[in-house]
């Protein structure tokens, strides 16, 4: 990232306390500078400043209207460090000092504005890429860790169309505006990438960056405009990085970068293709026919609607202790060309809350089934096109909807991501990010498993332990 020594101007001359204000006057107007450090000897004493001088008495001496109350900064800085201190301070000239506190040079606001101004998009007021590429190979350099995380604002072009390019000005604001005040400025990087795209660096792991990125998505969800009639904006997150397990070598920081962004660009791109790939009528068809030979498992199975809601659950410590009742009784994967179908069956066994309030069984009364114990069963099924890669993540958000009728009104659970990595031995971790939404909010949970021997159930696991533990 730009710092203060790349643009830092040195000073040709300088004035000591006992000049007189006329010979300030002349040196200012002679190099074009709004202000002239006054050196005590070799100790920085003051500044002085045209609005020091202006209508004042040309044969006072410096001393008398220097302003000794001087910010001085070290030319490390980067330049928007140095524009905070101005800010802050209400200077428009800062003298830049070297480690020993020898004069350097000043920095003016107007050089920082000409330098600035070229890295801001002037709709949204965020940087442009070169920006956030600079802080990134500055982490790299580091041997820090970062997540590049890609937003696309999903038909944009045709709202530019229906609703003219005012208004799509006003989304990109009001989007631009949400992710800025999510972000950590200690921890990540925000820029407009271009058209309706948005990136963020963020020093974030994988696992957290996913919840991150979940809660910017469901934020940008949130956004009311009734200027467009309350017409819901929604975006596509894609996301790449954050899971070196051990050091590099011999690395070219430009090119790493550039492929993490790359990365996250295509796995944005293909998020948004899978929302628009639909399922043919002979798909759906093929699938319920092989839905249809899947084994139901020991026990009754409900009727669609008959395992009760989750209405004597009414606080969050309430939901956590009926999900340590919950159990994964079965994960079946079924694909047919392009077709996916997944089915999951959940138990809820024993739960003392359902007995004390005389809620009904799976079969419609209190009491016990097979083995002595009280139980109920929950099942999803959920067929869609999708690829291998993609068969994790209906697994997961199958859990979701099979627990839907366990949450009380109002509750559901919203899977952002599944993730899956290898250890330095080599065995496989899932890990599933999302969040429990209610009314009041969204809390953000992960959970993590090994796959073992049955990998089509790891990511219902890795939910139910990021639930229990994120409630």
């Amino acid at each position: 990232m730009k710092t203060v020594a790349d643009i830092l101007r040195s000073v040709p001359v300088w004035l000591n306390p006992s000049h007189r204000l006329e010979t300030a006057l002349l040196l200012m107007r002679a190099y074009d500078l709004e202000g002239l450090p006054v050196l005590d000897g070799d100790r920085l004493a003051g500044m002085v400043l045209w609005r020091c001088v202006l209508g004042a008495d040309e044969t006072a001496t410096v001393s008398e209207v220097m302003d000794a109350q001087v910010s001085a900064i070290g030319a490390n800085l980067t330049l928007r460090e140095a524009a905070e201190v101005m800010l802050r301070d209400r200077r428009e000239v800062l003298p830049v000092l070297d480690e020993s506190g020898a004069l350097l040079g000043v920095l003016s606001d107007g050089d920082l504005l000409a330098e600035l101004r070229l890295s801001v998009d002037p709709i949204t007021g965020l940087s442009w890429s070169d920006a956030l590429r600079e802080w990134a190979i500055d982490q790299l350099q580091a041997g820090r860790e970062i997540t590049l995380l890609f937003l696309d604002i999903d038909d944009f072009g045709a709202f530019n169309k229906l609703h003219g390019h005012v208004l799509g000005d006003l989304v990109l604001r009001r989007v631009a505006e949400t992710v800025r005040s999510l972000v950590d400025p200690t921890r990540e990087v925000v820029c407009r990438y271009g058209g309706d795209e948005f990136c963020i660096a963020s020093l974030r792991d994988a696992t957290e960056a996913s919840v991150f990125g979940g809660q910017i998505v469901e934020a940008i969800h949130r956004i009311q405009m009734p200027e467009i009639q309350n017409q819901q904006i929604l975006v596509t997150l894609g996301m790449r990085g954050g899971k070196r397990t051990r050091e590099r070598e011999h690395v070219h920081y430009v090119a790493m970068l550039n492929n993490l962004i790359n990365l996250a660009s295509r796995d944005c791109m293909e998020a948004k293709s899978r929302k628009r790939v639909p399922v043919t009528a002979e798909e759906k068809s093929n699938a319920a026919v092989y839905a249809e030979t899947l084994p139901s498992g020991n026990g009754p199975e409900p009727e669609k609607g008959s395992a009760p809601r989750g209405d004597s659950i009414n606080s969050a410590a309430e939901l956590s202790t009926a999900l340590g009742y919950v159990r994964l009784k079965e994960v079946r994967v079924v694909r047919v060309e392009r077709t996916v179908n997944v089915r999951v069956q959940l138990e809820e066994r024993n739960n003392p809350i359902r007995i004390v309030h005389g809620e009904p069984l799976a079969d419609g009364h209190l009491g016990t089934l097979a083995g002595g114990t009280a139980r109920i069963t929950y099942c999803s099924d959920i067929t869609r096109t999708a690829s291998e890669e993609e068969v994790p993540l209906l697994v997961a958000e199958a859990t979701a909807d099979a627990l839907r009728r366990l949450m009380p009104h109002g509750h559901r659970v919203h899977v952002t991501e599944v993730l899956e990595q290898y250890t330095a031995e080599e065995r496989k971790l899932v890990t599933v990010v999302g969040q429990v939404i209610t009314a009041s909010g969204a809390r953000a949970f992960a959970g993590t498993v090994f796959a073992g021997t049955d990998a089509a159930a790891a990511p219902a696991l890795a939910l139910l332990d990021g639930l229990r533990a994120g409630i």
